[in-house]
C-alpha cells in the first residue's frame, strides 16, 4: 500500500535500527545455548568432511541446512563462534526485512510505521530466538517468506505462475525439513489453493506446489529412506505419545485411537496455555493488543468471505493464525514462550491493521506510547538476564581454565556441555548426562569415551543450578570420595575424585529443579 513521503524516508531508519540491534545481540552480548553450539558442532563436523548430517543428531525434525551455511563460512573465515553466528544474523535482518514487505504491501501508511515498529525492535525474546539457530532462527526466516508468497499468490501476483508455484512449494519442502513450525503456513498456502479464487480449487497450482516440495523435502525422503521410519514416526509419535512398543501391542489401531481422543481431551488446557506463553515471549500489553487484533481480523475475514468468498491479505493472515491455533493444540501443546514464536511473528501486521483502524489520532497515539513503553520495560528484563546467563564470554573463561589445567573429560548440564566442546573445538569433551542418562545426549559415542576416562570431572552451573551443588558434595562425601574443588566465575569443578563414579550415583535424588 502506497505511504507518503515523509513516512517512507522513516522505514529505511526502522530496519536500519533493527540491524543494529541485532548486530549488538550477536557481538556484544554474544548469547548461545546447548541447541546452537550443536548445529556449530555439526557445522564444524561438516567441514572437517567427518560427517554429513541431514537432521541434529537425535532429533529427527530439526534440518542442519545452517549448519551447511556455516560449514563454507567456516572455510572462509576459520571455525569460530563469530564466524558461526553470521548466519544467523543474516538470517535474522532477512526474516526483518521480508516482514517489513509484508507490512507495505498489506497495511495503510499508520498501520506500517507500526508493524514495521514492532518488527524491527520486538521484545528481546524475538531478537534473541531470530538468531537461535536450530529451529528457531528458521522460523523467522521461512515463515515470514512463506507469508509473502501466500499473499502473492491470493492476489496473484507472479510473472509465471508455473514457476513461482514450483518455487514456494520448493521453500515451503525445504522450510518443513528444517522446522515442522511452518507446518502452519504451509497449510495456508494449500487452502488458499482450495477457497482462495472465489471457492474454485487450483488443481494445477498444487500439482506444482507438491511436486516443488517433494524436491525441497527430498533431504528428510533420503533420511527416512537410509533409516526407515526413523524422521515420520519422531513427528507421527510426539502428536500421539506413541511408541515402537505401543504398535506392536495386540491392539495396535485399538490404542492409536485411545491417543486420538486423548489429544483431543488436551486441547482446552493447550488453549489455555496460549495466552500465557505468549506473554513470556512479547510482554503482556502486546499479547492483550495481539489476541484484540486476532478477534478483530477474525471477524472481518470471515464476514468478507461469508458475503463475496473474498479473501483479502488480513485474512491470509487470519487463516494462518487458526491454522497455527489447530497445529499447537493437535501437535505442540505444552512447552514454552519459544514455541508461541509462529504467532507471535504475525502479530506486527495484526497489531498495526488493528491500531490504524483508530480514527482518533490521540487514542492511536497513547496506545503506541503505551505499547513501546512495554517493549522498553521488558526488553531491559531479559537483556539483562541474556547478558549474564547465555553470553558467550562465561563459557569461554571455564574452557580457557579446563585446557590450561588440562582436563579434558567430564559431566555437565545440556548447555555447558556442547558449549564447552564447541569453544575448545572438542579438545574438552562433556557429556550432557549429569541429569539424566541418556536425555540430549546428542553424541553418545562420546559419553562412553568419558566414562572410560580415567580422570573425569563434574561441572556445575552455579547461576543455573545453585540448588544442587550442596546435595551433590553430600553425595560425594556420602560415598566417601576425596575431590578437589575449583570455582571458576558462575562455574563450580570437581576433579581429581578418588573413585569412579557415574553421574546417576553422585546425582541420585537430585534433579535440575533441585533435591526430590
Amino acid at each position: 500500500m502506497k505511504i507518503n513521503a515523509r513516512k517512507a524516508a522513516v522505514i529505511p531508519a526502522i530496519i536500519g535500527l533493527g540491524i543494529l540491534v541485532r548486530a549488538y545481540v550477536v557481538f556484544v552480548i554474544k548469547p548461545i545455548s546447548g541447541d546452537t553450539a550443536v548445529f556449530a558442532l555439526m557445522a564444524k563436523h561438516i567441514f572437517e568432511l567427518k560427517e554429513f548430517y541431514i537432521y541434529m543428531p537425535m532429533a529427527h525434525y530439526a534440518g542442519a541446512f545452517y549448519s551447511y551455511l556455516s560449514a563454507a563460512l567456516f572455510a572462509l573465515l576459520g571455525v569460530s563462534y563469530s564466524s558461526f553466528m553470521i548466519v544467523g544474523i543474516l538470517s535474522s535482518c532477512a526474516g526483518l526485512i521480508i516482514g517489513c514487505v509484508i507490512s507495505n504491501k498489506i497495511l495503510n501508511s499508520s498501520g506500517v510505521i507500526i508493524s514495521d515498529i514492532l518488527i524491527a525492535l520486538p521484545a528481546f525474546g524475538m531478537i534473541y530466538y531470530s538468531l537461535y539457530i536450530g529451529v528457531n532462527a528458521e522460523n523467522f526466516l521461512f515463515i515470514p517468506l512463506l507469508l509473502l508468497m501466500a499473499i502473492k499468490i491470493n492476489r496473484r501476483e507472479y510473472a509465471n505462475r508455473a514457476v513461482f508455484m514450483a518455487a514456494t512449494g520448493l521453500i515451503s519442502g525445504l522450510a518443513l525439513w528444517l522446522t515442522p513450525a511452518v507446518i502452519p503456513v504451509v497449510l495456508t498456502i494449500m487452502t488458499l489453493f482450495v477457497i482462495g479464487n472465489r471457492g474454485r480449487l487450483l488443481t494445477g497450482a498444487i500439482a506444482l506446489f507438491l511436486a516443488g516440495i517433494l524436491i525441497g523435502y527430498l533431504p528428510a525422503v533420503i533420511y527416512d529412506f537410509l533409516h526407515p521410519g526413523a524422521a515420520f514416526f519422531r513427528m507421527a509419535g510426539r502428536v500421539l505419545d506413541l511408541n515402537r512398543s505401543a504398535l506392536l501391542s495386540p491392539d495396535p489401531f485399538g490404542m492409536i485411537c485411545g491417543k486420538i481422543f486423548w489429544r483431543f481431551s488436551t486441547i482446552p488446557g493447550s488453549l489455555a496455555r496460549i495466552p500465557r506463553f505468549t506473554s513470556e515471549l512479547i510482554s503482556l500489553p502486546l499479547t492483550i493488543l495481539l489476541f484484540v487484533s486476532i478477534a478483530v481480523s477474525f471477524k472481518g475475514a470471515a464476514r468478507r468471505f461469508i458475503k463475496n468468498k473474498y479473501v483479502d491479505d488480513i485474512g491470509v493472515i487470519a487463516i494462518y493464525v487458526l491454522w497455527f491455533i489447530i497445529f499447537y493444540t493437535m501437535l505442540v501443546g505444552e512447552g514454552a514462550g519459544r514455541f508461541m514464536a509462529p504467532l507471535a511473528i504475525v502479530a506486527p501486521f495484526l497489531i498495526g491493521d488493528t491500531l490504524s483502524r483508530i480514527k482518533k489520532f490521540k487514542a492511536r497515539h497513547l496506545l503506541l506510547t503505551l505499547m513501546i513503553a512495554a517493549l522498553i520495560f521488558c526488553n531491559m528484563g531479559t537483556i539483562t538476564r541474556a547478558s549474564s546467563v547465555f553470553a558467550a564470554a562465561r563459557y569461554t573463561k571455564l574452557t580457557d581454565w579446563l585446557i590450561m589445567n588440562n582436563v579434558t573429560r567430564g559431566y555437565s548440564d545440556y548447555d555447558t556441555a556442547y558449549i564447552v566442546q564447541f569453544e575448545s573445538k572438542e579438545k574438552v569433551l562433556v557429556s550432557p548426562t549429569l541429569f539424566d542418562p541418556t536425555f540430549c545426549d546428542r553424541w553418545p559415542e562420546n559419553t562412553k569415551m568419558i566414562r572410560g576416562a580415567d580422570d573425569v570431572c563434574y561441572i556445575i552451573d552455579g547461576r543455573q543450578y545453585p540448588h544442587i551443588i550442596e546435595p551433590f558434595e553430600k553425595n560425594l562425601s556420602g560415598f566417601g570420595q576425596r575431590y578437589r574443588k575449583d570455582i571458576i566465575g558462575d562455574f563450580t569443578v570437581y576433579r581429581k575424585i578418588s573413585h569412579t563414579l557415574e553421574p546417576k550415583d553422585v546425582m541420585s535424588g537430585i534433579t535440575a529443579q533441585g533435591k526430590r
